[in-house]
């Protein structure tokens, strides 16, 4: 039978082990924390305070940004460079340069999609009332525009639809399944 005193015993030697794994979990938390600042990671589109650099005392100025587009830049061409060195020597890398700017196409495309969801996710829940094509029409003209594109580009990947569906009730299904895609 254990004895009060053991138990007790035990229960210090959990919370030592427990204060320790925190300590060494903050000391983590802070590294990743330091590098996103160093990496510049940005955390809103400016409608917070600190949206960058939150964890260190350095300050956003133009010549970081110039810096940080060129890094981009350089991204891009190393991962298209980097398909083209997975092809045989004297095959054609063309095609694999290709491919690859169309993965980042692609790729960007949803980023800039998921981006206008949650405009229209926020917009949407400030003007519970009016319907999502409605919404599209009254948000601000880029965004409409480019979500406009993206959207067409959207349904005319989707099989054709009923011909008694209209074309509204058919976009306003789409987009509830983007949004849900999202969640």
């Amino acid at each position: 039978m254990t004895s009060e005193t053991d138990i007790i015993k035990t229960l210090r030697e959990k919370i030592k082990q427990q204060a320790f794994q925190l300590t060494a979990q903050d000391a983590a938390l802070r590294e990743k924390n330091l590098a996103l600042d160093a990496m510049h990671w940005v955390w809103c589109d400016g409608g917070c305070y600190g949206g960058t650099h939150r964890w260190s005392e350095k300050t956003l100025t133009a010549e970081i940004i110039a810096k940080a587009e060129q890094s981009i830049a350089r991204m891009r061409r190393w991962f298209i460079n980097a398909a083209g060195k997975k092809m045989p020597t004297g095959v054609d890398r063309h095609p694999a340069w290709d491919k690859a700017k169309n993965e980042i196409d692609n790729a960007n495309k949803f980023v800039r999609i998921d981006h206008i969801l949650d405009l229209l996710d926020h917009y949407w829940h400030q003007h519970p009332d009016l319907r999502l094509g409605q919404i599209i029409t009254e948000m601000s003209p880029p965004h409409n525009a480019t979500f406009q594109d993206d959207l067409g580009e959207y349904i005319s990947s989707v099989p054709t639809h009923p011909v008694n569906v209209s074309d509204e009730i058919i976009e306003e299904q789409l987009l509830c399944g983007l949004l849900m895609e999202k969640l």
